[in-house]
């Protein structure tokens, strides 16, 4: 069913599956990630050592990025309940204005 954004949304297991392939296409196709596996990783390799130990790296990487991110959810998911109160929310639109002001009026000093 068409979504008012224009999206088809999915539901269940295939959406689960839609965004575990986005995820990995995202992944794979970012240079960042090539480039830190190209340059970081083989430092930690002894000489001559196979492509089985690059692999236990990076499968190392992947599971402990998975870990933080799930460790991360978990803790949004919980700070969710309490950002959410109007209260707080207020007072951090109070608390980013002023410090939206406060730099606007430093650079306007600045420029006098």
């Amino acid at each position: 069913m068409p979504s008012s954004s224009g999206f088809n949304r999915c539901s269940g297991a295939k959406a689960d599956l839609a965004g575990w392939r986005q995820g990995f296409v995202s992944n794979v196709t970012n240079p960042k990630v090539l480039v830190f596996y190209l340059a970081v990783l083989p430092q930690f390799l002894a000489p001559g050592a196979g492509l089985g130990w690059l692999l236990v790296f990076a499968w190392s990487h992947a599971a402990l990025s998975l870990a933080y991110l799930l460790v991360l959810t978990a803790g949004l998911h919980g700070a969710r309940r309490l950002l959410m109160r109007r209260r707080v929310r207020r007072s951090l639109d109070v608390a980013t204005g002023t410090v939206l002001l406060g730099f606007s009026a430093r650079l306007a000093a600045e420029h006098l």
